[in-house]
């Protein structure tokens, strides 16, 4: 094996070759020349110790494996050029931090960022025809599609807007606790199978259906808020949640579920006021053993703990909110979502949310 740590491609040079520099644990860094068009695949996998590499702009395809079990890598940029990068290229580069896509156009394999958990951000140029971020989240221009979501977010926010979710989306969010799903129909099989730490599901307000298995085997789930349009929930979407202890519904309407939507009935269930009746009456529903009302028309004022918000400087300061918390304008935007105990804001009238708790606060 040579002694190199660094290597010069020579100038003309147009493709690299399958396997060219694969398993050279020694290379540290690469410098290829602007006349190259085609990386191949599993030219440089397993390079662990590669870290300083630039594609050039010229690149039009990158292969297959081509950065796979590239540890040391921290960054990427996608070069504009670039049409198609195959399955897996960057998979397994635990040390990737940040994906730069300019106006790139191009095409992604399955599973690119695959198990390259401590990605950080993904930085899309506003003039990218085909790419943008939902709530950092790399996803289609209209986003109708998530593609990648950054490994280590624990609170993620899905807007109505999405119609697919890649099977790769969110395999790598091992940290995530709690998601807020405002998709109105969805069918497909989720994308969770991963996240085996998810604490807390809220299902918003332009929930109509909640699809099967979607929180299925989620051993850590402790609540779960069901919205007030949701009309339909899967069979099995809560079997294997044995720690689940506590399910909110705001829908005055009990909706129409299967025998094995729930696994079992120990959880408290929470209806909106005067609708304990129909919810005890309802099939399947009449299993919860303790069916309680809340005391007004919003289940969501209902307090397991006294959540402390208060505002110093145009900062929103934010104590024993439980895992997430949002804060929606007085109109109703969503402006942060997440767990930071200090969030700066704009003047104005702001509501603090947690599953059982909302606090109003003026921003002066």
């Amino acid at each position: 094996m040579p002694e190199n740590t660094h290597i010069d491609i020579r100038e003309g040079t147009l493709s690299m070759v399958d396997y060219a520099f694969a398993n050279y644990a020694e290379l540290t860094s690469v410098t290829m020349p602007s006349s190259i068009k085609i990386i191949g695949s599993d030219v440089f996998v397993d390079c662990i110790n590669l870290s300083g590499v630039t594609i050039p702009l010229s690149v039009t395809s990158i292969g297959e494996r081509a950065f796979q079990w590239c540890s040391k890598l921290e960054s990427v940029t996608i070069p504009p050029q670039a049409t198609t990068i195959g399955d897996f290229a960057f998979s397994y580069s635990e040390g990737l931090k940040t994906v730069v896509f300019g106006e790139s156009e191009v095409s992604l394999g399955d599973g690119v960022f695959y198990r390259s958990s401590n990605i950080e951000e993904f930085i899309v140029s506003e003039n990218n025809r085909i790419y943008s971020l939902c709530d950092g989240i790399l996803c289609n221009k209209d986003q109708s599609m998530l593609i990648v979501c950054p490994g280590g977010r624990a609170s993620v926010t899905i807007p109505e807007t999405v119609k697919t979710i890649d099977i790769f989306t969110f395999a790598d969010c091992l940290d995530l606790v709690s998601v807020f799903w405002d998709i109105p129909v969805y069918t497909d099989a989720m994308p969770f199978y991963n996240c085996a730490n998810i604490e807390s599901f809220s299902f918003e307000d332009h929930v109509e259906q909640i699809p099967e298995r979607c929180c299925a085997d989620k051993s850590n789930l402790t609540s779960v808020e069901i919205g007030k349009n949701v009309k339909r929930i899967g069979a099995a979407a809560f079997t294997g949640c044995e720690s689940l202890a506590t399910i909110t519904s705001h829908a005055t309407v009990p909706p129409v579920i299967e025998s094995t939507t729930f696994e079992d009935y120990n959880a408290t269930l929470y209806v909106p006021a005067g609708c304990g009746k129909s919810y005890r009456e309802a099939e399947y529903w009449k299993n919860f053993m303790n069916i309680l009302e809340s005391s007004g028309s919003d289940v969501k004022e209902m307090a397991d703990c006294e959540m402390h918000v208060y505002v110093v400087d145009r900062t929103l300061y934010v104590e024993n909110a439980g895992p997430s918390y949002r804060v929606y304008t007085a109109a109703g935007q969503l402006v942060y979502a997440g767990s930071d105990t200090a969030v700066p804001l704009d003047a104005g009238v702001y509501l603090v949310c947690t599953m059982s708790q909302t606090q109003k606060v003026m921003v002066k």
